[in-house]
C-alpha cells in the first residue's frame, strides 16, 4: 500500500479589525468639541479614548485587545513634565542658571528611559484574552541607544562634513554647485546611518523585551538592512522638497517686486496670501505627498523587517507582515494629503481605512490553541519615573 505523506501547514491567522469610519468620525467630532470647551484640558482624555476605540476593535483569532491607558495617567504626566520644565525656565531667568540648567539636562537626559517607562506602562495595560503584555529593559542601553549613540555618530558626520568643507573646491560656479552636491549627499548618507543604526537598535530593544503573559519575545535585525531603508526613504523625498524649493524661490522673487508702500504688515501678508494662494497650496500639497512616500517606504521597509524576523516562545509563534510600499503610497497620501484639503473632516475615515489594511497584512503564524496561556505577576510600576513617562507616546513605525 502506498502511503501518501502529507505535511501539514503551519496554521496562520490574520488580524481583523472591525472599526468603521463613521463611529471613528463621532468619537473624533466630540473629542474635538470637548478639547474646544475645555481649551485642551480635555485633550489627553481624548487620545486615549481614540485609541481605545482601535484596540477593542482589533482582533486575533476571534479575540479582541484590551487597551487600559487612562487619560487621567496621560494629564498628570504632562502636568508634572511642564512643572519641571517651567521651573528650570523660571530659576534660569531668576539667575539661578546652573540650577535651571541641571534641571532642564536632568529632564532632557532623562528621556531614553522615559520612553522606555512608556513603552513598560502600555504593554502592561494591554491584553488579549485576559493575558497581559509586558516589557522588560536596561536603563542603561536605553540611555545609549536612543541619546548617546546618536549624539555621536551626528557629531561624527558633522566632523566629516566640515573636513570636506575645506577640502572641496568653491572657487568657480561650477565648483560651489560640485561641493554642494558632494556635502548633500554626504549628508544624506550620514542622515541614513544615525536613523538606520538608532532604530535598528530601538527594534532590538523592543523586541527583546516585549513579554505576552509568561513567554518572550526575541527578533534578528539587520542593522544594514535598516540603513539602507533610511537613506532610500531620504533620497525619495528629495526631488519634492526641490520642487517645493523652487516654488518658494520663484514665488518669493515675485513677491519682492510688489509694490507695498503704505502697508501694514498684516496687510501685506493678505496680499502675498491672496496673489500667490494657488501657489502656496500646490507647494503644500507637494510636500505633503513627498512626505507620504517617504514614510510609505520607511514604514514598509522597517515593519516587514522587523515582523517577519520577530518571534515569541522560543520560535513557536512567528509573525509575517505583508505590506506593499504601492498600497502604502496611497493610504498614507490620502491620509495627510486629503485630510490637508478636507481641513481634517476625512482623518477619521481615512485612518480607519489605513487600519483596516494594516491589520489585513499582518499575520501570527503557528499554533495558538498550543500556546500556554499563563498571566504574568508583574505588577504595575507606579514610582515617579513611572508616572512621569506616562504621557509620553512614543511612535514606533516599525509595529
Amino acid at each position: 500500500m502506498q502511503e501518501n505523506l502529507i505535511k501539514e501547514e503551519t496554521p496562520s491567522h490574520a488580524f481583523e479589525f472591525r472599526g468603521d469610519g463613521g463611529s471613528y468620525f463621532l468619537i473624533c467630532l466630540v473629542n474635538s468639541l470637548l478639547v474646544l470647551v475645555t481649551l485642551g484640558i480635555y485633550l489627553p482624555w481624548a487620545l486615549m479614548k481614540c485609541r481605545r476605540y482601535i484596540y477593542s476593535n482589533m482582533t486575533l483569532n476571534g479575540q479582541p485587545f484590551s487597551w487600559k491607558v487612562t487619560g487621567g495617567d496621560v494629564f498628570l504626566s504632562w502636568f508634572m513634565l511642564l512643572v519641571i520644565y517651567i521651573a528650570g525656565i523660571v530659576l534660569i531667568s531668576m539667575e539661578y542658571f546652573f540650577i535651571g540648567a541641571a534641571l532642564l539636562a536632568v529632564l532632557i537626559l532623562a528621556i531614553p528611559v522615559l520612553v522606555m517607562k512608556n513603552l513598560q506602562y502600555q504593554a502592561v495595560k494591554t491584553s488579549l484574552n485576559s493575558i497581559r503584555f509586558g516589557f522588560r529593559f536596561s536603563a542603561l542601553k536605553a540611555f545609549w541607544n536612543i541619546l548617546c549613540l546618536p549624539m555621536l555618530l551626528l557629531m561624527a558626520l558633522g566632523v566629516v562634513i566640515f573636513c570636506l568643507l575645506l577640502v572641496c573646491p568653491t572657487e568657480s560656479p561650477g565648483e560651489v554647485i560640485f561641493t554642494v552636491i558632494v556635502l548633500g549627499l554626504t549628508g544624506l548618507a550620514g542622515m541614513g546611518v544615525v536613523s538606520g543604526v538608532t532604530y535598528s537598535r530601538l527594534m532590538m530593544m523592543v523586541g527583546d523585551g516585549g513579554r505576552f503573559g509568561v513567554h518572550a519575545f526575541s527578533v534578528q535585525v539587520n542593522v544594514w538592512h535598516c540603513i539602507k531603508s533610511a537613506i532610500l526613504a531620504m533620497a525619495a523625498l528629495l526631488p519634492f522638497l526641490a520642487v517645493v524649493g523652487f516654488i518658494a524661490f520663484a514665488l518669493f522673487k515675485s513677491a519682492s517686486g510688489l509694490d507695498v508702500s503704505g502697508m501694514a504688515e498684516d496687510e501685506i501678508e493678505a496680499l502675498v496670501l491672496i496673489e500667490y494662494q494657488r501657489q502656496i497650496v500646490i507647494s503644500q500639497i507637494i510636500y505633503y505627498l513627498g512626505i507620504a512616500i517617504s514614510m510609505s517606504y520607511l514604514i514598509v521597509a522597517f515593519r516587514n523587517h522587523f515582523l517577519n524576523n520577530l518571534q515569541l516562545a522560543d520560535g513557536h509563534i512567528r509573525f509575517r507582515s505583508t505590506l506593499t510600499f504601492h498600497g502604502m503610497v496611497y493610504r498614507l497620501g490620502g491620509l495627510y494629503v486629503i485630510s490637508a484639503i478636507t481641513g481634517g473632516l476625512a482623518y477619521p475615515l481615512l485612518r480607519m481605512w489605513l487600519i483596516t489594511w494594516l491589520a489585513k497584512n499582518t499575520y501570527v503564524v503557528g499554533d495558538l490553541d498550543t500556546l500556554t496561556l499563563a498571566d504574568s505577576d508583574e505588577p504595575v510600576d507606579n514610582g515617579l519615573v513611572s508616572r512621569l513617562s506616562r504621557g509620553v507616546m512614543p511612535t514606533l513605525y516599525f509595529m
